[in-house]
């Protein structure tokens, strides 16, 4: 429980991608620290925009729940 202090930095990019240091600092010290690397595309008949969004949202909330269970 308590407080999270989030940062990310850019370490790296290309035209369609970039790639990240992402931390998480809670009252107990470093909760997570990970590299997350970015891919960017135009959706298309392979990349459905809404077939994607509904996939990031059960993603982002099964991560939510997770940490709210840590």
């Amino acid at each position: 429980d308590g407080d999270f202090h989030l940062t990310a930095e850019r370490v790296g990019q290309s035209s369609q991608s970039f790639a990240c240091e992402v931390a998480a600092q809670g009252p107990d010290g470093l909760a997570i620290q990970a590299q997350l690397l970015i891919g960017t595309m135009e959706y298309d008949e392979r990349f459905l925009k809404d077939r994607l969004k509904l996939y990031y949202r059960q993603l982002f909330e099964a991560l939510r729940n997770l940490a709210t269970r840590s």
